[in-house]
Order: C-alpha cells, then sequence, then structure tokens
C-alpha cells in the first residue's frame, strides 16, 4: 500500500481505573470510521498516569502479565474494528515492573512490545527511575508495508534510541506531556526527531486541562514541491482523535530531495 491511515487517540484517563479507562479508549475508537490502519493510545493509556507521582499500592493493582486483561481487551477490539492498536500498561517484571507499550494486530495478536529504555524521575522518590525497571531494546514492526518504531514520552529527549529503531516511516510516540516548565519544548523535539530521522511522528498525550497538545509530524516542515505543504497539527484540550496520513510518495521525494544517511547501511 502506499498511504497508511493513522488515528492518535487523545483520551482520559484516572490513576488506578483501569475499567474505566479501557472502556473510554474503547467508545473512542469503535467511532473512528472503519478503514483505519492504525490507532495509537496514549502512555499508561491502561492504568492512567499519576499527577503526583506513583505510589507501590497501586502500581501493583495495575500490572498485568502479558496477555492479560488490557492485551485481551484490546485484542478483541482491534479485531472487531479490523486495526492494529497501540495501547499502554503496565506489565509485570521480575523484580520491577515495566512502563510498556505494546500493539496488537487485527488477528488479535501482540505484534511489538516496548519496555520504555528512558525512565524519568531520577531524582525522585516515587517518579518512574524508582519505580519500572527500564528496557534495554527498541521496537519495530510491519504495518501494512510501512515500519513503525515505538517511542515513549522522555525517549524524545535520546537521539541514539531513535537512531537504533532503524530507518521507519513511523514512530509512535505516546506520552503524559504535563502543561509545566517542559511542555513548550515538546514540539520543536517533535520536529526535530521527525526530521533528522526522516519519519512521520504521532506523538499522542492524554486529554486534559494539564495535557492535551497531541502532534501529527509530518517528516519535513514547509514546501516539499509545488503541491506539497508540510505542517504538523495539533490538538487541543478535549477528548479527540488526530488523523495522520502516512504516504509513501511524501516519504520517498523527501528523502531524495534531501538525503541524509543517518544509518550506515546506506
Amino acid at each position: 500500500t502506499n498511504r497508511l491511515t493513522v488515528v492518535g487517540v487523545q483520551v482520559p484517563t484516572r490513576w488506578g481505573r483501569v475499567r474505566e479507562n479501557l472502556d473510554a479508549a474503547g467508545r473512542m475508537i469503535r467511532e473512528l470510521p472503519r478503514g483505519t490502519d492504525l490507532i495509537c493510545l496514549p502512555e499508561l493509556s491502561s492504568s492512567g498516569y499519576p499527577p503526583g507521582g506513583f505510589d507501590a499500592e497501586t502500581v501493583q493493582a495495575v500490572a498485568e502479565e502479558a496477555g492479560g486483561r488490557s492485551t485481551t481487551f484490546f485484542g478483541a477490539l482491534a479485531a472487531e474494528v479490523n486495526s492494529y492498536i497501540a495501547f499502554g500498561t503496565v506489565f509485570r517484571g521480575t523484580e520491577r515492573p515495566s512502563l510498556s507499550h505494546a500493539v496488537v494486530s487485527p488477528r488479535g495478536e501482540i505484534v511489538a512490545r516496548y519496555d520504555k529504555c528512558h525512565l524519568a524521575g531520577r531524582n525522585s522518590t516515587n517518579g518512574e527511575f524508582p519505580t519500572f525497571a527500564p528496557g534495554s531494546r527498541p521496537a519495530t514492526f510491519d504495518c501494512r508495508g510501512f515500519r513503525v518504531g515505538l517511542a515513549v514520552c522522555y525517549d524524545l529527549r535520546f537521539p541514539l534510541l531513535w537512531k537504533r529503531l532503524g530507518r521507519c516511516d513511523l514512530v509512535l510516540h505516546p506520552c503524559s506531556f504535563e502543561r509545566d516548565d517542559t511542555f513548550d519544548s515538546w514540539l520543536p523535539f517533535v520536529q526535530t526527531r521527525a526530521i533528522e530521522n526522516q519519519c512521520y511522528v504521532l506523538s499522542l498525550n492524554h486529554a486534559g486541562r494539564s495535557h492535551g497538545g497531541s502532534i501529527a509530524m509530518p517528516p519535513w516542515l514547509g514546501r516539499l514541491d509545488p503541491t506539497v505543504q508540510l505542517a504538523p497539527t495539533l490538538l487541543g484540550t478535549d477528548p479527540a482523535t488526530l488523523e495522520l496520513a502516512v504516504e509513501r510518495r511524501v516519504l520517498d521525494a523527501m528523502r531524495a530531495a534531501h538525503p541524509y544517511h543517518l544509518y550506515p547501511a546506506e
């Protein structure tokens, strides 16, 4: 195929309310037009992301085994709507759980799982760093002929991880960006990663007045040729969906016009 239709679902979540969060995501996904190839939800979309830090009791309560309730729920939903679905959850680990994003295919099978490598809150007693085990490897998958990579929130700050993903056509970047003193740096980082890696980026936040602003970013900014003008699309703070059309002709034209040999194999 020459076009991949991707939709980000900026859904409201509540920390620790797994059933409530799954139902909210399910309602928004079922309202999407049929023919959507790939659907992405925010970081920790199943458990929610706590506003004041992680407490051990709730972390244990929301953690699940691979193939647990979130995987079962989204696997069935992916088959129902005939789309790939990328969702965020906490997976149990040997010593500490993982802050993860997984992808299920329309057959209900997990085709990719990424455990977040760069954990935020290193100097906090209840942040991600002391709570979760860091991942060690990148994750990619094929979606109807397009190579798709996964990165989560704080991973945006680390270009070497994005390089390790290899030549991707699209990177899904689920996140939980609060409107604090880091918020205004989010869009410039997304633009930089998209342009330097010559790929589309869907950076997907939670809904809510303290979050929102999800970004659909093309692989270039401005005029690519006389018929193509590229610019990011941003959401507000309300629950909403964000469509991104990943087009092979745009990728090919951009890479030919602005060759950048980031990858040694090229």
